[in-house]
């Protein structure tokens, strides 16, 4: 199944580098979608096919560069860990919001709502 998406990521991006392109080649062959979405993670933005799974295999297009087969899911998850290793930071599990990683991570409390990054808990 994943050749076919890469075919159609190859489609794709000899004719425009479009996930419309990409789009109408799965339909063609009988995948469909739920339609183009977007997600952003610190800054970078993601246009993929929804096909209903957060790590099923998609078509993406990270800002305007070459349409891939991947899943937006990995994508997102190695966008925020490069994030927070370049950063020293950690995602607080209780509010979402990036803060500074303690040595012991058990142990960092989230600047932004004040809660043990862990598991939300007050101090």
């Amino acid at each position: 199944m994943n050749k076919i998406y890469e075919r159609a990521a190859e489609y794709a991006n000899r004719h425009g580098g479009t996930l419309k392109r990409a789009r109408r080649f799965l339909n063609r062959c009988g995948i469909t979608d739920h339609g183009i979405e977007q997600v952003e993670c610190v800054r970078r933005h993601l246009a993929y096919l929804n096909m209903g799974d957060t790590y099923a295999t998609t078509i993406c297009r990270e800002g305007r560069g070459d349409v891939w087969a991947g899943s937006w899911g990995g994508w997102f998850e190695e966008v925020e860990q490069d994030h927070c290793e370049a950063n020293d930071e950690i995602r607080c599990g209780y509010c979402g919001e990036f803060t500074p990683v303690e040595e012991d991570w058990t142990e960092t409390v989230c600047e932004h709502c004040g809660r043990y990054v862990q598991d939300g808990a007050r101090p």
